[in-house]
């Protein structure tokens, strides 16, 4: 299948949105795409591949934005973590392999679980869902896999903010569920 490369991405305003219709193996590899973090959005969306870092990248962050919605087959940060600035996270994993996700979000506000389709904010159908966010985790639509999910709020620096506000389901058919939260 095709493969979409992106080495370095940078847009100021705006949105970035990058798509694979190559079917089986159309994965999506990220080095570095940069949104402006108060407006700007990245969907990327793969209908029979992974999204994932460029092996061996060095960068802070593969994907800073305000809004960040990925839409995957064969995992999301499935090999390595995709590391992430972001506001607000939604995703869509369909076959197999995991979301893993590391966000360290501007400021101490922390990331909210949007809707990345009607009622629901994180889905795997096929794996488990792992997401670390230095600060506060608000979950406003509902997070589901087949397999583990784990989210986990640390503080951030300077802040005792490392909290999880749970304003919708949390389930996993066929895993355990964790919430971690670095706030006493």
């Amino acid at each position: 299948g095709a493969v979409i490369d992106v080495t370095d991405a940078t847009v100021t305003t705006g949105v970035v949105t990058i798509q694979s219709t190559a079917g089986t193996g159309g994965n999506i590899t990220i080095s570095e795409i940069l949104a402006d973090t108060t407006s700007g959005a990245i969907t990327l969306s793969t209908s029979g591949g992974a999204i994932e870092k460029v092996v061996g990248s060095t960068a802070s962050y593969e994907l800073v934005a305000n809004q960040l919605l990925l839409y995957a087959a064969t995992g999301i940060g499935n090999v390595d973590p995709l590391l992430t600035n972001v506001n607000d996270f939604g995703a869509i994993n369909t076959g197999s392999g995991n979301i893993d996700i590391e966000n360290i979000a501007p400021g101490a506000n922390g990331l909210d679980i949007i809707q990345s389709a009607p009622g629901i904010g994180v889905q795997n159908t096929g794996g488990g869902i792992y997401i670390t966010e230095a600060s506060p985790i608000t979950v406003n639509n509902a997070v589901t896999a087949s397999g583990d999910i784990e989210l986990i709020a640390n503080d951030t620096a300077g802040f005792d903010n490392g909290d999880i506000t749970n304003n919708a389901a949390i389930s996993s058919y066929g895993g355990n569920v964790t919430l971690a939260a670095g706030n006493d």
